[in-house]
């Protein structure tokens, strides 16, 4: 029991750190608050949304782009020579490494 209280301790000071700001703690007044019920189901929820003015849908998930280096220009063009210590289908010598 003293284990789980530390837990949700922990998780509580985590959760300040992240939000700047106690999660249970009234906007108002600043004051504890306490979790009274959870309400799951659908059409309760959409109730309540629409009561204070929040969206009842989900918004909709814009497709995937490509990585914005592709659509910049740079200009670089690697040359097959630009990298001779990389090039590993030429032979090596122990010249090279010293």
């Amino acid at each position: 029991m003293v284990l789980r209280q530390a837990a949700a301790r922990c998780w509580a000071m985590l959760l300040a750190r992240i939000y700047e700001r106690l999660p249970l703690a009234c906007p108002k007044c600043g004051q504890p608050m306490r979790l009274i019920a959870f309400i799951m189901e659908p059409p309760v929820v959409e109730k309540i949304l629409k009561h204070i003015g929040e969206p009842t849908e989900p918004p909709t998930v814009l497709p995937a782009r490509a990585p914005p280096q592709v659509e910049m220009d740079f200009g670089q063009v690697v040359q097959a020579n630009d990298w001779p210590d990389m090039d590993q289908t030429t032979e090596t010598t122990d010249e090279t490494w010293n």
